[in-house]
């Protein structure tokens, strides 16, 4: 199977122009998660938070790719920053 076969993208309908959108999911976990990852990739640059904390190291990732080629997808352990009541932000 392929990676992005069930993957879920998230993207706008709407022009963007020169802005930088943001886009934000928020949701609750009833119970104790053992291990969560996320994988995220994008057509341009990204920064991800994860209940205010940065998720990884860079600033602006991937950096530079060609994307017509190819595209870059990073993998973050994510668990330690998982709570209650949860929210992504890109």
């Amino acid at each position: 199977m392929k990676l992005f076969e069930k993957a879920k993208w998230i993207s706008t309908d709407c022009p963007t122009g020169d802005s930088v959108p943001e886009y934000w999911k928020s949701w609750d976990c009833s119970r104790e998660i053992s291990s969560a990852a996320l994988m995220i990739t994008a057509l341009g640059v990204y920064e991800a938070e994860l209940n205010g904390r940065r998720v990884g190291q860079f600033v602006l990732a991937p950096g530079w790719a060609s994307y017509e080629n190819r595209l870059q997808v990073q993998r973050y352990d994510v668990t330690t920053l998982l709570r209650e009541h949860n929210t992504l932000a890109l």
